[in-house]
């Protein structure tokens, strides 16, 4: 079995529990009131991580561009305005207006044109695999793309 890191820390992980891909897609149709028509493929398994306490699902991709496509087709999935950037907005706020973030999943761009337009002089890119939300997010002149993360070459990450 492959030892899982966390993306924040990279210290060791506790698998909590795994998610099977029927599981997920039944959750996500019944929250939709009807089926997908492109489907996760995968079982998500859900860690912990010993030191931050932070859960997330591995493997940390999607299935594919059309699977995010249909789902950014819903008001809900990519929001226009998230508790948790607040919290985050703050804690760049002791970076003195420079910084480098690489936004994961950064749908068409509103938590980086909030943050582009209170430090000017950071440096925020974004990945996302839906191809119609990145091209939003080019659209109003962010920097984005349907890159993955093993794919960029970044120096350094805040987020």
């Amino acid at each position: 079995m492959t030892k899982v890191v966390s993306p924040l820390n990279t210290k060791n992980c506790i698998k909590l529990k795994t998610l099977p891909s029927e599981y997920i897609n039944t959750k996500l149709s019944n929250y939709l009131g009807a089926p997908l028509k492109s489907s996760v493929k995968e079982n998500y398994d859900l860690f912990k991580c010993e030191t931050s306490g932070l859960v997330f699902a591995s493997p940390m991709v999607g299935d594919s561009s059309e699977f995010y496509d249909e789902l950014g087709r819903y008001s809900w999935y990519y929001s226009k305005y998230r508790w948790e950037w607040d919290i985050i907005e703050n804690e760049l706020s002791t970076y003195l207006n420079y910084f480098e973030l690489l936004d994961v999943g950064c749908g068409s761009g509103v938590f980086m044109q909030r943050l582009k337009k209170k430090f000017e002089e950071a440096e925020i890119c974004g990945i996302d695999y839906s191809e119609a939300s990145v091209s939003e997010a080019i659209s109003a002149g962010l920097n984005a793309s349907t890159e993955s993360i093993e794919d960029l070459k970044i120096k350094k990450l805040v987020f």
